[in-house]
């Protein structure tokens, strides 16, 4: 009886709820907005059960009528005309209450969706000060719609603390700077106004973007949920309750008809499912395809730049977003390996790079229109002549361009078993005609397989016109990675300096070497740069929780480079930006520790953490503070010789 009682009231509580409810307008339909040209659009809202609405839209005369339903929602459809920049009028009436809504443009909507790197802030990247300096100008005719940082357990039905903004140097300043540079690069191509609407949230998984119909029935459910179980199992993950960003984010959103979307996520899947990534990245776009109502909407792809992932996790789920670019119709993959000041940076504060690319294939793609060459070369087949293998390529309209004075990021393979590829780096030039790689080893006399940049390596080969060549392999996807090749590092510079601090012991640079007075961790097996093999290094005592470690000055005795190792922790990471150090990705080194004893008695280990050299460009004489951090690996200064008195 009480629980007959309860539901009785909980249904007259909502009987009352909407009988009560005013007429109201989601925050995405709102004064400034862009609505998308030559399209039937919906305005939607609520208003009291059985409400009639009214919509009087100024680019046509006559008026659009529905009337409210149970719940109290209503929606309806209105045909655009071609995109201008004449400001129009709405009128949304419920007889007794009348909403205006200005400023009303009619152009190109794009969502812009992912995790951090997207939501990365124009007043946070390097390469777009004089964009977000003459935002008014540049931006007169782009709006800006931004869901901010939400989640919610259930789906939402508006957007509560948001609304379009225009462009000013304030307002794109917190605004993705991957989708305003390509805003208004497509604005000023299209000559069409052009809405924006960022949803994104750093640190999340794509299953969280996923509708939870999707992950029931859609054609992929299978992989989403095997995938959200991974997710789930992944420690620090909070971002694994699936669907959570999407019932928040993108719920709201619906009803917008959208000319596109790009995507700009994957980082935070690398260490969980970067294989079948590429499943639930199909799954992910066929639930907004159907759930938007628009079965062929370009849905563009950014690949995740070379970062410190471990196991070629990196290569594997970039890999994934190129067979997902490859396989899906209207999709297109932006490649981005050469778009990092700092080598490594998980969040590549040069995105000017990324903005140009993703409106190339919006422009190339989706409009059909003459920008050139907007695909990035990629692989096309291999041929072995010999002990060289010669690759050809596809989305090569001219020749290709290496900047540089040698090509880098070449691996070539050798069998060595039914399962087992060997990999060295190669040596690799271009052929006569230009548009092919020569690839060799004088270690590998019977080679079978090529792979570039499938590690965290940045290549150097590019298209004619200044499109990155996408990281490949071409052996077998189920065959074992093991055994690639550590990527290319220039040849150590041997720059002699002297050193001046307290604390430090001078060691040689050698397998086995110790890296800290006070520990006996050990480099993995297979993880020493033997390109600064015989180096001297200065130790001192391992940095514990709270303190900081020794610092000192390097001074340069002539013009060179100076070296320094440590993990790329929040000490040395600050200093990359404005003394200029640069870590050298490839050179990582795995610590491990003896932890006990495997069931046979030898050592078993623990996989502590991961060191890097990083560089630093010096005149002669000059003086360099060394970094201080308060991580746990200290900071080693790393030359050819070292002056330096105990």
């Amino acid at each position: 009886m009480r629980r007959f009682f309860i539901t009785c009231l909980l249904v007259i509580v909502a009987s009352l709820t909407v009988a009560a409810q005013q007429l109201k307008l989601p925050t995405v339909i709102g004064s400034g907005m862009v609505l998308q040209q030559n399209e039937n659009v919906n305005i939607w809202g609520w208003a009291k059960k059985s409400a009639k609405i009214t919509v009087k839209v100024q680019w046509l005369d006559e008026e659009f009528k529905t009337k409210a339903d149970a719940d109290g929602k209503w929606m309806v459809t209105i045909p655009t005309p071609v995109g201008s920049y004449e400001e129009y009028t709405i009128t949304v009436s419920d007889n007794k209450t009348t909403i205006n809504l200005e400023d009303i443009l009619i152009g190109e909507v794009w969502l812009c969706s992912g995790q951090s790197n997207m939501a990365w802030k124009v007043e946070q990247v390097l390469d777009l000060k004089e964009e977000r300096k003459n935002a008014s100008t540049l931006g007169a005719n782009v709006r800006l719609y931004c869901t901010g940082r939400i989640s919610a357990e259930t789906p939402q039905d508006d957007v509560v603390d948001a609304a379009w903004k225009k462009c000013t140097p304030e307002t794109v300043a917190g605004f993705s700077a991957v989708g305003y540079g390509f805003g208004i690069e497509l604005q000023e191509a299209l000559d069409v106004p052009v809405g924006l609407i960022q949803a994104s949230f750093g640190g999340t998984v794509l299953e969280g973007w996923v509708s939870p119909d999707a992950i029931e029935n859609g054609e992929k459910a299978n992989y989403l949920q095997r995938s959200i179980g991974m997710v789930n199992k992944a420690k620090g993950t909070w971002a694994g309750k699936e669907s959570h960003l999407w019932n928040a984010n993108i719920h709201p959103l619906l009803n917008v008809r959208f000319a596109g979307t790009i995507w700009y996520q994957g980082c935070s899947n690398v260490r969980i499912n970067p294989v079948s990534y590429r499943e639930t990245l199909i799954g992910l776009i066929q639930s907004w395809r159907k759930e938007f109502n628009n079965p062929d909407m370009p849905f563009y792809i950014a690949q995740i730049a070379p970062h410190i992932y471990t196991d070629l996790q990196g290569a594997l789920l970039r890999e994934s977003q190129t067979y997902v670019a490859a396989h899906v119709p209207g999709c297109e993959l932006v490649v981005t390996n050469d778009c990092q000041e700092i080598p490594g940076d998980v969040h590549p504060r040069l995105k000017k790079n990324v903005c140009h690319r993703f409106a190339l294939c919006a422009l190339g793609h989706h409009y059909k229109k003459d920008v050139g060459q907007w695909k990035s070369p990629s692989y096309a087949k291999k041929v072995v002549n010999g002990s060289e293998i010669i690759v050809s390529f596809k989305n090569l309209p001219t020749i290709l361009d290496v900047k540089g004075d040698k090509i880098i990021g070449f691996q070539i393979g050798e069998r060595i078993s039914e399962e087992e590829v060997k990999y060295v780096l190669a040596d690799a030039r271009l052929d006569e005609s230009g548009k092919k790689i020569i690839v060799s080893s004088e270690q590998i006399q019977n080679p079978s397989e090529v792979r570039y940049c499938f590690d965290e390596s940045v290549g150097n080969v590019f298209s004619a016109e200044g499109l990155p060549l996408n990281p490949f392999r071409t052996d077998k996807k189920n065959r074992p990675l093991s055994m690639s090749a550590r990527a290319y590092i220039e040849p150590a510079v041997k720059t002699p300096i002297a050193f001046e601090g307290d604390g430090y012991q001078k060691v040689t640079f050698e397998e086995g070497a110790k890296f800290w007075t006070n520990s006996e961790m050990e480099l993995f097996e297979g993880s020493f740069p033997k390109e600064f093999e015989g180096f001297e290094m200065l130790i001192a005592e391992g940095v514990d929780k709270g303190s900081n470690s020794k610092g000192g000055t390097i001074i340069a005795k002539e013009d060179g480079r100076i070296y320094y190792i440590s993990a790329l922790g929040n000490g040395p990471k600050k200093s990359w930006y404005k003394p200029g150090w640069r870590a050298i990705i490839p050179t990582e080194m795995q610590l491990s520790r003896v932890i006990g004893e495997n069931s046979d008695g030898t050592p078993k280990y623990k996989v502590i953490g991961s060191i890097y050299i990083s560089y630093l460009d010096v005149k002669a004489g000059q003086k360099v503070d060394l970094p201080v951090t308060d991580n746990w690996s200290s900071v080693i200064p790393l030359a050819v010789s070292i002056d330096y008195a105990e």
